[in-house]
């Protein structure tokens, strides 16, 4: 399901259908943190290293949508 979402982002770039491409990335990087704090469980480290990747994404989907502004 996640890949099939990815790959519609290209088609809305081309068709600069900028709210899909929100929606999409948005969609995904809440369903990438909530795969990621179940896997990581109760481990600290885990939960700090989940937490740095959803800062690193959610910083990446506000530059671009800095760009598409």
């Amino acid at each position: 399901e996640a890949r099939k979402r990815i790959d519609k982002i290209d088609g809305y770039l081309q068709k600069k259908q900028w709210e899909n491409v929100r929606s999409e990335l948005t969609r995904q990087m809440y369903d990438l943190r909530k795969s990621t704090n179940i896997l990581v469980g109760n481990s600290a480290a885990g939960k700090a290293k989940a937490e740095k990747l959803y800062q690193d994404m959610e910083n990446s989907i506000w530059e671009i949508q800095l760009i598409m502004n």
